[in-house]
């Protein structure tokens, strides 16, 4: 990365608070290991479309402008090349290239399973398995969080077809079916 230059993570918004909390934690711990300004910017929550992500490529381009860099890099939070990363990821960087002439906007690659994203997700999937243990064996078939539609009730057709019942989110998976 060139020395100074700002950096803006494209990362997808969320209406939850507390994932925006974790959202910002995860910039200002980037930052903390940066020799430039690294800012967020988020696709389509918390206000729809890409109003946010273009205020922060404003305020990116300035932070560049102000430290005498003409170079903006984006780091896009994404996994896969569809949706918000194959469509709106164009227009967030021909958006910037049009609206910020002055500035060189460099995008980075989407992270994709990536060799260090797979080990990470390897020792996730070991401590999971480490900190469940049996618990895990008890889990017969979680329903979706609302329970309801054709999801909720082809989750709970297949439960009873198995023996089980579906888990709510009060009963969880550290405690076998029948029990309170």
């Amino acid at each position: 990365m060139t020395a100074g230059a700002p950096v803006v993570l494209i990362a997808h918004g969320t209406r939850d608070e507390a994932g925006r909390d974790e959202l910002r934690a995860l910039t200002r711990a980037v930052a903390a290991g940066a020799a430039a300004p690294v800012r967020c910017g988020v696709i389509e929550y918390p206000a729809p479309g890409l109003d946010p992500v273009f205020a922060t490529l404003a305020a990116a381009a300035e932070d560049a402008r102000r430290a005498g860099h003409c170079e903006v890099r984006l780091v896009p939070l994404l996994l896969f090349p569809a949706g918000h990363a194959g469509d709106d990821l164009a227009v967030v960087i021909r958006g910037a290239r049009l609206l910020h002439p002055g500035v060189r906007w460099r995008c980075a690659p989407l992270l994709r399973p990536s060799p260090a994203l797979l080990a990470a997700l390897g020792e996730r999937v070991r401590a999971a398995d480490a900190a469940l243990g049996e618990r895990a064996a008890r889990l017969r078939l979680a329903r979706p969080a609302d329970g309801g539609g054709r999801a909720g009730a082809a989750a709970r057709r297949r439960a009873r077809e198995r023996g089980g019942r579906p888990l709510s989110p009060q009963r969880g998976a550290d405690r076998p079916p029948g029990a309170p």
